[in-house]
């Protein structure tokens, strides 16, 4: 926010808002939205009246849901409740800002990803799945990275 990103926007599947974030600037502004990444179309109508307004520099793509089951217990309603807000999410969220000239486009995972317990099993695929939507200046697209220590 220090370098210029006067608007937030916090899109949440839920809508509540996270707590209050401290800001050295008056004029940072934070709009918290409620929006599920998972449904294309909701998606689509909650950026565009923000891509009316303004220019989307940058995406940080944070979901997280956990089914803590083994894998050989798991229904495949408990793999698609963990894998679809993290690949189906990206993969919405990908699309919808393809329009946009992004700075930066980033997927935040879990440690879990690389380090986890029997009953997370299900991470480490989402984490990998996600990994061919990272662009390159070469392909025309704006850099897309992951944080998988986040």
């Amino acid at each position: 926010m220090a370098r210029g990103a006067g608007h937030m926007y916090l899109l949440s599947k839920s809508g509540t808002a996270p707590p209050p974030v401290s800001s050295s600037s008056e004029e940072s502004h934070f709009t918290s939205i409620k929006c599920d990444v998972t449904d294309k179309d909701q998606l689509n109508s909650t950026l565009t009246p923000i891509k009316a307004q303004r220019l989307i520099n940058g995406v940080i793509h944070a979901a997280a849901v956990f089914e803590d089951v083994n894998l050989e217990s798991m229904t495949f309603a408990q793999l698609r409740k963990v894998l679809d807000p993290k690949v189906s999410g990206t993969l919405n969220l990908h699309e919808a800002t393809l329009d946009q000239l992004l700075d930066f486009f980033t997927m935040t995972s879990s440690i879990v990803s690389v380090v986890h317990t029997a009953n997370q099993s299900v991470t480490a695929p989402q984490t990998v799945s996600r990994m061919p939507l990272h662009g390159s200046a070469a392909q025309g697209t704006s850099p897309r990275s992951r944080w998988p220590w986040v």
